[in-house]
């Protein structure tokens, strides 16, 4: 079942006050948050102030861990390669993994 309403924004909440306590705040590091519904799954959308998409495949589980990872990523990443792309997060069997490609098509 598909989070709505209030589940998906109290995963958005959780999910933002993770960014900010890893990042130092969130206004100077997370642009926005989109929410896609696709049967039967969830995916949120994060796009980062210099450009790089961070897809949260099922962010209702596991959300600060994914979050973690996501930071993880992120901060490696060479300033050029923030520019554009995504890093795709998810879980497999309570395990956290994450993938990052120079092309963000990955919502389309």
């Amino acid at each position: 079942k598909i989070p709505e309403g209030d589940d998906c924004f109290t995963t958005i909440l959780t999910m933002c006050q993770s960014f900010s306590s890893k990042l130092d705040g969130i206004r100077r590091n997370v642009l926005s948050v989109e929410v896609y519904r696709r049967s039967p799954e969830m995916l949120f959308k994060v796009v980062m102030r210099e450009g790089v998409a961070i897809y949260f495949k099922t962010p209702a589980s596991f959300t600060e861990e994914k979050v973690a990872e996501a930071v993880s990523v992120y901060q490696a990443l060479k300033q050029e390669q923030k520019l554009t792309g995504c890093i795709y997060i998810f879980e497999s069997e309570g395990k956290i993994f994450s993938q990052y490609s120079p092309v963000d098509d990955f919502a389309k």
